[in-house]
């Protein structure tokens, strides 16, 4: 019998990704930290595989949700971001496999520091700033009271993680960046 292969697949050289990431460290500020983001199957590469290729190479892993989360559990303890919205009912779960937990209103920060107090462990969180770009994430003109309700846990420990600054051509969006840029430096 023949062989039926998928109409598409991608083959990913490892020895190239491993270089792609030196490269990156070495055109940075020593330092800085590198996160690889492996949510989607880390975008149809492959969980599994990226990880095994880049947990050495990498301080931080990025997911969307608790159940990737689990899954990269399996096979890696590294630090690791979860960016996307996590339900009350899975915010113990998620500290449990150990993570930092974006938020996204001071409600899901009040559970998560019950949690944490609950715990006795220290849960660390990503503060996503929206530098009005209409992403998610806070506005400025919010942080005073996010800030207020972080200082009342003695369990929390903020980790600001901003977005990427990108350039572009287009004069609209050129100016939005402009303003982004500003509003970290405000911040």
């Amino acid at each position: 019998m023949k062989k039926v292969l998928p109409l598409s697949y991608i083959e990913l050289s490892e020895k190239n990704l491993v270089h792609n990431i030196i490269q990156f460290r070495n055109l940075a500020k020593v330092g800085t930290k590198f996160s690889v983001a492996i949510k989607g199957n880390a975008y149809g590469h492959g969980l599994k595989e990226v990880v095994r290729i880049l947990n050495s190479h990498i301080d931080y892993f990025q997911v969307d949700s608790v159940e990737e989360l689990e899954a990269l559990r399996k096979i890696s303890k590294k630090q690791t971001f979860v960016l996307g919205y996590v339900q009350k009912e899975d915010l113990a779960k998620a500290a449990k496999f150990g993570c930092i937990l974006s938020i996204f209103s001071i409600e899901q920060l009040v559970h998560i520091s019950a949690i944490a107090e609950i715990r006795k462990k220290v849960q660390e969180i990503h503060l996503p700033i929206d530098a009005y770009l209409g992403r998610e994430g806070f506005l400025l003109e919010e942080l005073p009271n996010i800030l207020i309700e972080i200082k009342k846990s003695k369990f929390k420990n903020c980790l600001e993680y901003m977005r990427t600054l990108q350039t572009s051509k287009i004069p609209r969006i050129f100016h939005m960046q402009k303003n982004k840029l500003k509003n970290t430096q405000k911040l």
